[in-house]
């Protein structure tokens, strides 16, 4: 291979961005917890709640979709998604409360942020 055929990569992009701004907020031990708690209990209602969902949605169309089942099939099916439906809205509601006590939280610990006190100036 002579010189003039190699291929060379292009050189090296650098890229600056400025921060304009930077928000610094007390917080405590127990917001902390606080938000973690609210998070973790949020995440877990919304996991069951999708997993009911996940167990009603097909039951409901392969129920829709069975030609004719027997008395212990329809009996079957209803009690499955009696109980998936009944759990899919018990978990949707508590991951909707769930999920209002999240921005609670946050907007108490965005009270406590500092004034700005020293502008922060590149060089130059």
């Amino acid at each position: 291979m002579s010189a003039d055929t190699l291929i060379h990569a292009p050189s090296p992009t650098v890229v600056l961005k400025r921060i304009r701004r930077i928000d610094t907020y007390e917080v405590m031990d127990a917001d902390l917890e606080a938000l973690d708690r609210a998070t973790n209990s949020e995440q877990r209602q919304m996991a069951f709640c999708l997993f009911m969902l996940g167990l009603f949605i097909p039951t409901l169309i392969s129920f829709i979709a069975a030609s004719d089942p027997s008395e212990t099939a329809t009996a079957t099916y209803i009690s499955c998604l009696g109980v998936t439906g009944v759990f899919s809205v018990f978990f949707g509601v508590g991951w909707l409360r769930e999920s209002k006590e999240r921005p609670r939280l946050l907007a108490r610990i965005r009270s406590s942020a500092f004034e700005v006190v020293t502008e922060v100036r590149g060089p130059g």
